[in-house]
């Protein structure tokens, strides 16, 4: 019964939202829109919410509020991301990010939505194309977290994944140049112990070496704690020695 109530709800917020466009209320129109899908999501009507948040991104885009359409496309995100389904959530995080990118005062919101879309693409690692997307996504952050004084200090770790995802593509070479490019933007990196454990973790994957690539991620994890995703990502690289190990016994 409480289901039915909500779906009344969200059916006369739909009409009064159409009355404000014949009246070209579309703010008004889009507020009844965002409260119509509130109700469908109650009445746990999900598919339907999110079709209807996604006319309510639409008439405020048109009423150039993309703020409000941003987050109303995050939250869908978020929604997607909870149940499970990553890739459709990098979706909407990432047509979020776009309109976060066209308001001035919201650069944070836009650098944190495309550091999770580069994060959901780093873990598609049946995908080249997904992880190069994440190439680039890593290596833009860097290079925007270098503009901001109270930042230049994290950009290395945007380089740091860069980095793990060439050699996710098993392109060792481009590792190596990723480096040197990163090192001549970046005097911190340059300096820095991530840059002597990524050339460590080079050299042992160039060689084949499992062992000393396992000791390298202990060294890094002694003196940082890794984040979900690059323990992931050092994960797969590890595992794909392991196939490279079998073949060569095997040849």
């Amino acid at each position: 019964r409480r289901a039915k109530g909500r779906q009344r709800c969200s059916e006369i917020l739909t009409e009064c939202a159409e009355l404000s466009l014949t009246v070209g209320d579309k703010r008004g129109a889009a507020n009844f829109v965002v409260e119509s899908a509130e109700f469908q999501l109650r009445a746990k009507e999900v598919y339907s919410a999110m079709k209807t948040y996604q006319k309510a991104v639409e008439i405020l885009k048109d009423l150039g509020n993309f703020e409000k359409a941003a987050e109303i496309l995050r939250k869908i995100g978020e929604h997607e991301e909870k149940e499970g389904d990553d890739e459709q959530a990098a979706v909407w995080f990432s047509a979020s990010a776009d309109l976060f990118e066209r308001s001035k005062h919201r650069t944070s919101d836009t650098w944190k939505l495309r550091r999770k879309v580069a994060e959901i693409y780093s873990l598609e690692f049946d995908f080249p194309l997904k992880l190069k997307s994440a190439i680039e996504i890593y290596e833009s952050l860097g290079e925007s977290y270098l503009s901001v004084d109270l930042l230049k200090f994290q950009a290395q770790k945007f380089f740091f994944q860069a980095v793990l995802l060439f050699l996710m593509l098993d392109d060792s070479v481009g590792a190596l140049r990723a480096i040197e490019r990163y090192s001549e933007i970046d005097p911190i990196f340059s300096a820095s112990k991530e840059r002597e454990f990524m050339k460590k973790l080079i050299d042992s994957y160039e060689k084949g070496d499992k062992k000393g690539f396992g000791s390298v991620v202990v060294a890094m994890q002694n003196r940082r704690d890794l984040e979900k995703v690059t323990i992931q990502m050092l994960g797969f690289i590890n595992r794909s020695l392991g196939r490279a190990n079998e073949a060569g016994v095997d040849d």
